[in-house]
This record gives structure tokens, C-alpha cells and sequence, in this order.
């Protein structure tokens, strides 16, 4: 959009440059409206797909650890187990 200097007329402005740069504004505010819009539908998707993600690395976190925690327990069974196999020879 450029600025324009309305040349006047005889009784004030000249009306037909008036209407076409308010056609122009126009133009430019529906652009940014809409362009506004889809900046907030984008932000929007955005926050959903990070609050997923965050529940998923919230999940895979608590996987790992429930893992890791069944891993010791396997060990510390295995440990045991043959401790009192080795005793029984």
C-alpha cells in the first residue's frame, strides 16, 4: 500500500482518488484479517501438538523408568538365583 496525497478538488477533495485509496485500505485490512486469522488457527494446531508431545515424552519417560526398574529387578533375580544354585552344589 502507498501513501497517497489527495489532490483537491474545486469543493474539497477530489471524491474518486478518496474511494479508491479507502478500496485499497480495504483490501490491505482483509488481507491482514485474514492473514491474522490463519496466524491464530496456526498457534492454535501448535499448542495442541506440543501438549501432545509433551504427553508423549511424558509416557516414553515413564516407560523408561518402569524399564529400567524392571531390568534391576531381573538382575537382582538372577542374583539371587544363582547364589542358591551355586550353594546347592
Amino acid at each position: 500500500m502507498r501513501i497517497k496525497n489527495s489532490g483537491r478538488s474545486l469543493k474539497g477533495y477530489n471524491v474518486s482518488e478518496v474511494d479508491d485509496f479507502l478500496d485499497e485500505l480495504t483490501v490491505e485490512y482483509e488481507k491482514l484479517y485474514k492473514e491474522n486469522a490463519e496466524l491464530k488457527e496456526k498457534i492454535e494446531k501448535n499448542q495442541t501438538d506440543l501438549e501432545h508431545y509433551r504427553n508423549v515424552e511424558h509416557t516414553l519417560q515413564n516407560t523408561l523408568v518402569m524399564a529400567q526398574t524392571t531390568a534391576e529387578d531381573i538382575k537382582k533375580m538372577a542374583k539371587r538365583r544363582s547364589r542358591s544354585d551355586f550353594t546347592r552344589c
